[in-house]
This record gives C-alpha cells, structure tokens and sequence, in this order.
C-alpha cells in the first residue's frame, strides 16, 4: 500500500506541474519507457545500482529520451524518480499517470466478462450505455470466463452491472418464493 501511496504521490506531482495537454504527452512518454524498460530490463539495474553514478544515469536518461523522442519535462521527471531510488516503483507509477490521464479525460476503465466472447459491435453498444448511464466515457476490456452461462458482468470501480442468465434466475427465483 506504500508502493501505491508513494507511486502516486509522483505522479501527482507530475500532473500538477505540466498542463493537461503536457501531461497527456507525459503519460504517452510513460507508456514508451515502461515498454522500454520491460523490453531492456538491464536498464533498471543500471539505474538502481549505487556503484553507476548520478551523472551517469542522467546521461542514460538523456539518450533513452532523444531516441524515444520524450518531452524534456517527462525526462526531468525520470531523473528524479531515478535519483530518489523510486525505479523500482516504475510500474506502479505508470498506473498512476494513467489513472490521473483518464480522470482529466472523463474516461472510467472496468472489465467485461461474458461467455462465449462478445462481438465487437455489441461490445461497443454495452460501453456507450454504461458511458450514458455514467455520464463518462467507458472503456472495458473484455475477459471470457465459462462460469458465465449468457449475459455478462461489468465491473467499473465497486459498480457491477451484471446482466447474467444466472442472476436473472436468482431474481426470478426470489420474486417466486415471495409470492
């Protein structure tokens, strides 16, 4: 819960130094170095190891940015992390700029589960009627789970919408009994 607290706090600071426009930039940036930082993972070693001095770090930051082509705020903003040993917390940082990035744009992120898969189209008709009854922007992402039998279960935050063939029997079970 530390990791989270701290890994926030960074990107909050990010957040409430650049525009929201920067930070939409930002959060892009932060997306190519934590592909960049899965794809080389030597790199995080170079970063957390003492013996490598600051310069030297700074340096390798400098031409990771000029080859990703990263803003030059987004490239102060991973000197620091670096310099405060905060790169082990990389991942959880980048959760945290794109949960700020999606508050500033509206958009609420859950999961989808049905079964068999969704089609596209009727995938896009549950967003925009959860986005309604929302009033934000909804994004899911979808996830098969053969417990489901019919409907499906989405999932923003502690909201649950679940449209089930399961469920739908519970309920008519339950008016029945009451009856």
């Amino acid at each position: 819960m530390v990791k989270k607290s701290v890994a926030r706090e960074y990107a909050k600071a990010l957040s409430d130094s650049v525009s929201p426009s920067l930070f939409k930039i930002c959060a892009q940036n932060a997306s190519v170095f934590g592909k960049i930082l899965k794809d080389i993972p030597k790199i995080v070693k170079v970063f957390e190891n003492p013996a490598i001095s600051s310069e030297k770090k700074a340096e390798l930051i400098d031409l990771i940015g000029k080859s990703a082509n990263f803003d030059q705020i987004f490239s102060s903003f991973l000197k620091l992390v670096v310099e405060k040993r905060r790169i082990s917390l990389w991942n959880d940082i980048e959760k945290e700029i794109y949960e700020i990035s999606d508050q500033i744009d509206g958009v609420v992120r859950g999961k989808i589960v049905s079964f068999p898969a969704l089609s596209e189209k009727e995938k896009e008709e549950i967003q925009k009627e959860i986005s309604a009854k929302l009033n934000k922007k909804v994004v899911l992402i979808e996830e098969t789970d053969p417990k489901v039998i019919g409907g499906f279960k989405v999932k923003i935050g502690s909201k649950v919408f679940d449209s089930t063939f399961e469920t739908a029997l519970a309920e008519m079970k339950n008016y029945l009994l009451k009856r």
